[in-house]
């Protein structure tokens, strides 16, 4: 047992060591502890070992339980379930609502970034601001910030 104890703890994180517990498990009559992290307790009887040793031995333990295929990664749907979650965090009441802080101009920004609706320009300039605060002039409104914007359009198209 302390030997497969120790092979199953020595895989490294890309090893499926789920597979490898369970075909010991399974296949080897290898029984956890009550806390898993204990590792292998005990051992089935040597009738049911011998019984299954067959299987096992047919079976390669990197096989036995695959792990899932990688599904593929969508960034709008990445950001369409951290934006639903910040809105349901936004709706948080009680004590625990102080810990939450919810930028709403970002939260809405990004929501219509992701929709494909017009962007408030208050809004806009705001994140702007926040996101690059060093190289961004403070205007309190989109308003304020056109006659600069204006001028330094003017001068890159001479």
């Amino acid at each position: 047992m302390e030997l497969a104890n120790l092979h199953v703890r020595s895989l490294g994180d890309g090893v499926n060591s789920t597979g490898m517990e369970k075909y010991l498990r399974d296949l080897g009559g290898f029984q956890f502890g009550a806390v898993t992290k204990e590792g292998f307790k005990s051992v089935k009887n040597e009738e049911w070992i011998r019984a299954n040793l067959e299987a096992a031995k047919d079976t390669g333990w990197w096989t036995y339980a695959p792990k899932a295929p990688f599904k593929g990664f969508d960034l709008n749907e990445e950001i369409t379930k951290v934006l639903k979650r910040a809105e349901t965090m936004a709706s948080k009441k009680g004590e625990d609502s102080e810990k939450v802080f919810i930028d709403v101009a970002m939260l809405r920004t990004m929501r219509a970034l992701l929709g494909g609706a017009p962007i408030q320009g208050d809004d806009a300039l705001a994140l702007v601001q926040k996101l690059v605060p060093s190289n961004v002039l403070a205007f309190p409104s989109v308003a304020d910030a056109k006659p600069v914007l204006d001028e330094a359009a003017s001068v890159a198209a001479k």
